[in-house]
This record gives structure tokens, C-alpha cells and sequence, in this order.
């Protein structure tokens, strides 16, 4: 789902090319503009996600748990997060960036961990190499560990797959009914704010920093300025849970362009009571609205070693929630 934009703009247009670029539109720098442009008869195919897409989830959450902003939302989500982010599962961030930045391949809109991760692996080397070209011509690190895996290397690409199932572990898995639940929920209020107030409002309501010009929408994010254009195919709305930045748009290589906002929910889901509980008082309450604390217990062998590499990495696990 990665990549990125200063701004996004959609654009009706009934003479439309091929899709010129595949990226997020991200919040960070506005000024700049990406040209989202559709055919006219596009404008009639706007539609809601009817299901969330796990791997999308993933990747978000771990550009959120990097981030600095919305601490009274995620501030204590992060702390606990990095406390317990498995070893294994730090070579992604080598990969995904707080702005937004990150390769399309690792996060296809899969319905299940299993059949996305199955289309992760079997990715074509031009794509790889195109989209780990790109991620590092803006901001990631070309790591030896990156070399590998545009090489096609067995064992870079057996971390990377070790690296996922991990991370969704220790991120998504035990809350991912809950997550369902409030998913649905937006999902079912957003399409009928589509069917009641339109297009424009809709959009315009997703997040700050989108503007309707013309027939155009512009989205404000951080890269420089883009076009990307589409054929028809439509646009999909995706809330996100674990996401409070700006709209991002994923255009796909077949199909409808995913336009990802924060949800509605979010706030509510990321933060968790104060005080301590272990895993097993908190089983068969998921309606409580709220993501499972984590046991601070199960975290006291941490070494400082382990914490200094998440600095390293721009993530501070002993931040407040604030």
C-alpha cells in the first residue's frame, strides 16, 4: 500500500491514460500535489471497503508506532507496542517510514495474514526492485539487508516473511476481532454518509487537507508533485484503525485506487486503561472497546540493548501517552 505524495489531486477526465504512479498521498508537507485523475464515468464507482485488509492494518501501524503526533491518541498504544516489538520483527521498519513511504508489494489488499503474505513472496523481482529503488531514493536507508532482498536472496526474503508473522503476532492478532467490529461499524456509517451527502462531501469529510477544485480533488501530503491517473476503475474507501494522519491513496495495479483515512474509531481503540492485567483477565472482553494492555510483567526482561535499536530506529519505547 506504501508510497507517497505532498498532495493528491482526482480529476475527472474522460480521456484518461494509464495509472502514472502508485503511491500514498501523506500528510506531512502540504504545498506540493498529486494529480488523482478518473474518467467521468469513474465518478459513479465510489464505494466503501465491505472488509478490512490485515496486511494494509499492519503496515499503518507500524508507520503510526514511528510517528510523534497524536499522542493522546496512539501515545500510549506506541510505548507499549515498542516495548514488546519482537526482534524478529524489526527489519520492517527498515522498510516503512513514519511519512507514509513504504514498497506496494508488502501490503496488498488481502482479505486474510496467509493469502497476502502468499502474494508478498511471490512478487515479481522487477516490481521488488522498482519499489525498493523507490522507497530508498526518499527517505529508507539502502541496508544491506534491502540489497538482499531486490537480489531475490532466500534467506532476506525468509526474514522478511518471518519479519510479518511476527509483527502481526505481536500487533493484530488478538485484537483483530475487535478491530473487525469497529471496522464494520465505520464502514456501515461512512456509505451512508456517502449515499446521503454525495461525493464531495464525502471525501472533503475523510480528514484535513483535501480540497475540491473544479472537479479535481486534491489530498495534501509529502513527496513532490505527481499525477496519477486511472482508467475507470473506481475508487474504494478503506478506514483504517490504527491510522491518524491524512488520506492516503494506493492506486492498484488492477482494479479500484484504495483511498485509506482514519477512522472514526480510532481514538477509542488505541488507548487502553491504566494499570495492570495480564492476557488471561482480559480474555472474552473485547466488547470493552479499548486494545488489551499489554502485561507489564511480561516486558520487565527487556534488555537495553533491545530499546536502544528501536531508538535507533526513531521509536522511543519509553515515550508517554500524554
Amino acid at each position: 500500500m506504501t508510497g507517497l505524495h505532498r498532495a493528491g489531486r482526482l480529476a475527472d477526465d474522460d480521456h484518461c491514460g494509464e495509472l502514472s504512479n502508485r503511491h500514498y498521498a501523506h500528510d506531512e508537507s502540504p504545498g506540493s500535489a498529486l494529480m488523482f485523475r478518473r474518467r467521468r464515468s469513474a465518478l459513479l464507482k465510489v464505494t466503501v471497503a465491505d472488509t478490512p485488509a490485515p496486511l494494509m492494518e499492519l503496515v499503518l501501524a507500524l508507520m503510526t508506532l514511528q510517528r510523534r503526533d497524536h499522542r493522546h491518541v496512539f501515545g500510549g498504544w506506541r510505548r507499549r507496542t515498542a516495548r514488546g516489538l519482537p526482534v524478529r520483527a524489526e527489519p520492517l521498519l527498515q522498510l516503512l517510514s513514519p511519512t507514509g513511504i513504504g514498497p506496494l508489494f508488502l501490503d496488498p489488499p488481502s482479505a486474510g495474514l496467509e493469502d497476502g503474505l502468499s502474494q508478498v513472496l511471490a512478487t515479481d523481482r522487477a516490481v521488488v526492485e522498482a519499489e525498493l529503488r523507490r522507497i530508498c531514493a526518499v527517505d529508507r536507508p539502502r541496508t544491506a539487508w534491502i540489497r538482499q532482498l531486490a537480489a531475490q536472496d532466500r534467506h532476506a526474503w525468509r526474514i522478511l516473511e518471518h519479519a510479518v508473522r511476527e509483527a502481526h503476532r505481536h500487533i493484530l492478532a488478538a485484537e483483530w476481532p475487535r478491530l473487525q467490529v469497529a471496522f464494520y461499524a465505520e464502514a456501515a456509517w461512512r456509505a451512508h454518509f456517502l449515499a446521503r451527502h454525495g461525493l464531495e462531501r464525502t471525501f472533503t469529510s475523510l480528514s484535513a487537507g483535501l480540497r475540491w477544485r473544479d472537479m479535481s480533488l486534491e489530498i495534501d501530503s509529502a513527496d513532490v508533485d505527481r499525477e496519477v491517473t486511472l482508467r475507470g476503475e473506481g475508487v474504494v474507501l478503506l478506514p483504517s484503525l490504527l491510522w491518524a494522519g491524512r488520506v492516503l491513496v494506493a492506486p492498484q495495479p488492477a482494479g479500484p485506487a484504495l483511498v485509506i483515512y482514519p477512522g472514526r474509531h480510532a481514538a477509542s481503540l488505541a488507548r487502553c486503561r491504566h494499570g495492570r492485567r495480564s492476557s488471561r483477565s482480559t480474555a472474552g472482553r473485547h466488547a470493552s472497546g479499548h486494545l488489551a494492555c499489554f502485561d507489564e510483567a511480561a516486558h520487565h526482561d527487556r534488555t537495553r540493548a533491545h530499546s536502544a535499536r528501536l531508538r535507533a530506529r526513531g521509536i522511543d519505547a519509553s515515550q508517554d501517552s500524554a
